[in-house]
């Protein structure tokens, strides 16, 4: 009911554009869509060689991205993680799309499950460490949620 007057009262934007969203605390469909950009890190041979297929960023961090993460980071707002979460999880089913073209050696998926998520046998996301003082300051690490 509270989310309903909130939706009534302030409607929900995208926080890129300003466009009205059907969510709160998430991007408009062409938004996200230009959000969501799997590229693959450079890497010298030798820490290639570590990390077999390369190390990935779903996205450049700029504009509508940045400002949400900076939202969370800062100003403590959790809300964002549903809307962060669904970037995420965008940017995890485009890796394999990365393999058609030669990008992605290495990265194997297996689309057996029932829901139709990927399942990936080699992606491994590792939070970011926070520094103690900051982790208290904050009472959460962002990148870890």
């Amino acid at each position: 009911m509270l989310d309903w007057v909130l939706d009534l009262l302030f409607p929900p934007k995208c926080p890129a554009c300003g466009r009205y969203t059907e969510r709160r605390d998430t991007w408009c469909d062409s938004c996200f869509a230009g959000l969501v950009k799997p590229h693959r890190l450079p890497l010298d041979a030798e820490m290639y060689s570590l990390f077999d297929g390369g190390v990935w960023a779903l996205g450049v961090y700029e504009a509508g991205l940045r400002d949400m993460l900076r939202q969370l980071k800062y100003d403590g707002k959790k809300g964002l993680l549903p809307g962060l979460h669904r970037y995420m999880a965008a940017g995890l089913r485009q890796l394999p799309l990365a393999a058609g073209n030669g990008r992605q050696e290495g990265l194997r998926c297996n689309k057996s499950r029932a829901d139709g998520d990927v399942s990936r046998e080699n992606v491994l996301a590792v939070p970011v460490p926070l520094h103690p003082d900051r982790l208290k300051e904050r009472g959460f690490n962002q990148s870890e949620l």
